[in-house]
């Protein structure tokens, strides 16, 4: 395989559970609430990339010193996640948005002390040249163990065979996100999501485009009251699902607006015109002036739960997202 070749992966997706399950022919991992990653391993150089391909290795020197003192091979395509934990040692996206945004070497060096991270690995697309994707979970599973070495930043993924409901219950218990349920003969299927991999969601979270925003006021009158959510279906028609205005710390609003400005546009996402206040199916009257933008701007969302007519409850900001695409904000409910 050229090295050509080992730089176009695509990370495998996972399609929504209905519940948790137990199955012999299953393993179950923790859903971290982190970045997810591919890291390229060549002879000479170590890259980390989001899903979007966006190159993030200046953003993590202790992860490419960890990986350069744990991998024990000459070429490798693995995947993983960037975790940080938060005081209950819980994995944190919102904390981890205080590192996704540093650009400046002695803002990322004091946020290493400050706010360090984990990468947790937990497969392995391609070794010195070979497609080991087409192998099964569990035989990956052993490739990753004897090539990676774990330390105080790299580590592997720890999995529960079979036991789905207890290993959902126990996660459940410490206040993770969710469990990923992967099938034991499953191939490493690029850009696809399969049944072979599903997510099962304890705490209501879902990624959404960013289309538009409310005027601030008060104390936000110089930035923005609220954001306008959408999530495509079937990933063609782009749908309203909520606004959402709390989660913003000061300088989350001042950052973001910006960006928001940037992508001001007269065309609504939705197919309505800017000039005109919010009002149909898609979305509902809002009652406020909108401000459309572009929809390339992801968005982390937690939220209580979907209402009937498949609107978030209590939604609270958590993050922009750069390693998902906005086509692949879906309704999956």
């Amino acid at each position: 395989m050229s090295i050509q070749q080992f730089n176009k992966a695509k990370p495998m997706l996972c399609k929504l559970a209905d519940k948790p399950f137990s199955d012999p022919e299953f393993i179950f991992e923790n859903k971290w609430d982190g970045e997810r990653i591919l890291i390229y391993v060549s002879k000479d150089k170590i890259e980390l990339k989001t899903r979007n391909e966006n190159k993030i290795s200046e953003k993590y020197p202790e992860l490419i010193n960890g990986l350069k003192e744990a991998f024990r091979g000459q070429e490798a395509i693995m995947d993983g996640e960037i975790v940080t934990f938060d005081e209950k040692g819980i994995s944190s996206f919102q904390k981890l948005q205080n590192r996704v945004g540093l650009t400046k070497k002695e803002d990322i060096e004091i946020a290493e002390k400050e706010i360090p991270v984990v990468l947790y690995l937990f497969d392995i697309l391609y070794l010195n040249g070979a497609n080991v994707g087409k192998k099964s979970l569990l035989e990956r599973k052993e490739i990753l163990k004897k090539v990676i070495k774990e330390n105080k930043t790299i580590k592997l993924t720890p999995y529960e065979k079979e036991k789905g409901k207890e290993f959902f219950k126990d996660a459940q218990q410490k206040g993770e996100e969710g469990v990923i349920a992967k099938r034991i003969d499953s191939q490493y299927l690029e850009n696809k999501r399969m049944d072979s991999w599903q997510k099962i969601k304890i705490v209501h979270g879902q990624e959404a485009v960013i289309c538009g925003y409310i005027a601030g006021t008060g104390s936000r009158q110089s930035t923005f009251g609220s954001l306008i959510l959408g999530l495509y279906i079937k990933e063609s028609e782009l749908v309203y699902v909520g606004k959402v205005g709390t989660g913003f710390t000061a300088k989350v609003l001042k950052e973001l607006f910006a960006k928001l400005k940037s992508l001001k546009t007269e065309k609504s996402p939705f197919g309505l015109n800017a000039h005109q206040r919010v009002a149909g199916k898609n979305p509902p009257k809002l009652g406020e002036e909108i401000f459309w933008i572009k929809p390339n701007l992801v968005a982390q969302i937690g939220f209580q739960q979907w209402t009937k007519d498949k609107k978030m409850r209590m939604p609270r900001f958590l993050g922009l997202r750069d390693d998902k695409k906005p086509r692949e904000c879906i309704f999956e409910k």
